[in-house]
């Protein structure tokens, strides 16, 4: 091999990137020699480590003294430095030092990349793209990434039924490998992005609007049929839904049909395609589109029945959605009463009020907010114990305006109906609001008479089940 650019690394250097552990599991996958096809070029490093399945694996300098590197496995996907990088690393520190002994006895060395290339660069032209061509009949992967850039290309302009039609296969649903929870084209579907974000770049912006909703709805279809454990395909899904809004910046389409396939995609789509549509779209939008939007949902709206106290609510059909959609284009338009409005469609659980409570907190309303939160009590039979976020927005906003006694009274009806370590911190939190100080003292006593009622009573029946961590 020749001169690397990876020439500082080390066994510490890769079990610092990747910990005790996943270092003595890379090791032990190059012992057992699973390190296959290793090469080195330009400063890059590339291999196959052969496990329970096999994983590519890329290592490289960032820059003189930092590593860089890309596994396809689930672990290094989280962006964590895998134990296959450990095996290729210490395997190519291994050849480099056989490279070492075999140029101190004049020994021949392996042929390597770079007499390739040497080699490459003595034959004729038309011989190379005949090579190449004969490869790409049996290499598809190849095949679609040259197609793509042909189209692109294309002195006639894009070709994009040739991306349309590499679309579809990397998006083969027969191609769904089941045990690894992904397709079979993982990396083509990489480059496939990358090529219609090209597009983007050379001002095809109306373009890559089609393409990415084209690539949206047969993702969709595919996660339809597939269990995915890595969220691969759902990351490349958020990846052409950001590329497709800043083609939408640029292009500027016709306002009123862009509102009508985001309202139809986020009312009947799967996997929350274009979710939060009228807020990120806003802009793009403008007036025209988000009335013509606000119209389309508000005919849905209007089908909703609305839910008081007590009843019981619905999560069949659509209402979810369309009362996401209503919440996303107020907020686009900044109307929080027409917020507070949509809100109230639906007052069927005490949470509901917290979250009409929270609106005005944010927006420094406080009387409403208090308002709204006591109806979130009184509104529902006083057996029916307080919603845990409802109970702590009013034990909060009663100590902002030193109505000390009745926040401690919720927090206490609290540890009362569930007498647990966590609500015992919680007492503890909010008694030490109270001023003056001290009083913390009178109700750490009480909460502990407390507990130990519930023991003596739990111990008659054979069952304690009050933590004696507390105390």
């Amino acid at each position: 091999m020749s001169v690397s650019a990876l020439d500082f690394l080390s066994p510490q250097l890769l079990k610092d990137c990747a910990g005790s552990r996943s270092f003595e599991r890379g090791k032990e996958y190059f012992d057992s020699e699973s390190v296959f096809g290793m090469e080195e070029y330009q400063g890059k490093v590339v291999a196959k480590v052969s496990g329970t399945h096999d994983y590519r694996v890329k290592l490289w300098a960032e820059n003189a003294d930092e590593l860089g590197y890309d596994c396809n496995c689930p672990f290094a996907a989280e962006g964590n430095f895998c134990k296959h990088c450990v095996a290729v690393g210490l395997a190519w520190m291994a050849a480099r030092k056989d490279d070492g002994k075999q140029n101190s006895r004049g020994e021949k060395r392996a042929t390597n990349l770079d007499d390739v290339k040497n080699y490459l660069q003595t034959r004729e032209k038309s011989e190379l793209v005949e090579m190449l061509m004969r490869e790409i009949l049996e290499n598809e992967n190849l095949r679609g990434q040259l197609l793509l850039a042909a189209a692109r290309s294309n002195p006639r302009g894009v070709d994009v039924k040739a991306y349309r039609k590499e679309i579809k296969r990397v998006f083969n649903v027969g191609d769904y490998d089941d045990y690894n929870g992904g397709f079979g084209y993982s990396a083509d579907i990489e480059k496939t992005v990358e090529s219609i974000e090209d597009l983007l770049e050379d001002g095809h912006a109306e373009t890559v609007i089609d393409l990415c909703e084209y690539a949206l709805q047969l993702a969709s279809k595919a996660l339809n049929y597939v269990h995915e454990s890595d969220g691969e395909i759902e990351d490349v899904m958020e990846q052409l839904q950001e590329l497709h809004l800043r083609a939408c910046d640029e292009a500027k389409p016709d306002a009123e049909n862009l509102a009508r396939r985001l309202f139809d995609w986020e009312l009947s789509g799967d996997w929350d395609v274009f979710y939060n549509a009228a807020n990120k779209y806003s802009d793009v939008l403008g007036k025209k589109g988000l009335k013509l939007y606000r119209q389309l949902i508000e005919e849905e709206w209007k089908k909703l029945p609305a839910l008081k106290p007590g009843d019981e609510k619905s999560y069949g059909g659509n209402r979810w959605r369309v009362t996401n959609m209503m919440e996303s284009l107020a907020r686009a338009e900044g109307d929080i009463e027409k917020l507070v409005e949509i809100k109230t469609r639906d007052l069927s659980s005490q949470y509901h009020f917290y979250e009409i409570a929270e609106i005005y907190r944010e927006n420094k309303q406080y009387n409403k907010a208090l308002e709204w939160a006591e109806r979130g009590v009184s509104d529902f039979p006083k057996t029916e114990k307080t919603d845990w976020r409802l109970g702590e927005f009013l034990a909060n906003e009663y100590h902002r305006r030193k109505r000390h006694d009745e926040a401690m009274q919720i927090v206490w009806k609290n540890f009362e109906e569930n007498a647990d370590l966590g609500n015992y911190g919680n007492l503890k939190e909010h008694a030490e609001k109270v001023k003056p100080a001290g009083a913390w003292q009178i109700w750490r006593e009480k909460a502990l008479n407390l507990i130990r009622q519930n023991i003596a009573g739990q111990e008659e029946t054979g069952k304690c089940l009050v933590s004696s961590r507390i105390g």
